[in-house]
């Protein structure tokens, strides 16, 4: 596992791969699960096979310092969950067919209480400090000031070089 060091307090190192798009000539939403693994925590969500294996390393680290798992509540979203999403939060919610969760690169994560963190939470601050490590980022769109909407929940998978 390759490991880079801060920059500076707060920050975390950027990871070097690519941002979420088109792999596998699969179209958004429409992945085969089949090729996808679960987060063996949270069975219910799924993600690309090497975005699953870098966030269950980086849950070791979070699980040794939070005492329990990252807690995740979404994963892979197919069409039909974009669209179920879309519908239910609007403008908030990506077009159906461009979000990230439906190339199985994007996580969201809540806390044991909520479903959503934001960016003073504690969880928040540690991903900031260490996501970056594994590969994966939180989207500059989704930080305050960005394009929007502010989403501190919301990480995608950039991998390592």
């Amino acid at each position: 596992q390759a490991t880079m060091n801060c920059a500076a307090a707060g920050d975390y190192p950027p990871a070097t791969g690519n941002p979420p798009g088109q792999w596998g000539g699969f179209d958004n939403g429409k992945i085969p699960l089949n090729t996808l693994q679960q987060i063996p925590w949270a069975p219910r969500y799924l993600l690309r096979a090497d975005a699953t294996a870098a966030l269950a390393a980086m849950n070791v680290q979070f699980r040794s310092e939070f005492g329990y798992d990252l807690p995740i509540n979404d994963g892979y979203r197919d069409y039909a969950g974009q669209v179920e999403a879309k519908a239910k939060y609007g403008d908030d919610a990506a077009e159906p067919g461009e979000s990230n969760h439906g190339w199985a690169l994007a996580i969201d994560v809540g806390d044991r209480s909520h479903w959503a963190i934001g960016f003073s939470h504690p969880i928040y601050l540690w991903l900031k400090a260490n996501a970056g490590r594994y590969g994966w980022a939180h989207p500059d769109w989704a930080e305050p000031g960005g394009v929007g909407p502010d989403e501190a929940w919301h990480w995608e998978y950039y991998g390592l070089l």
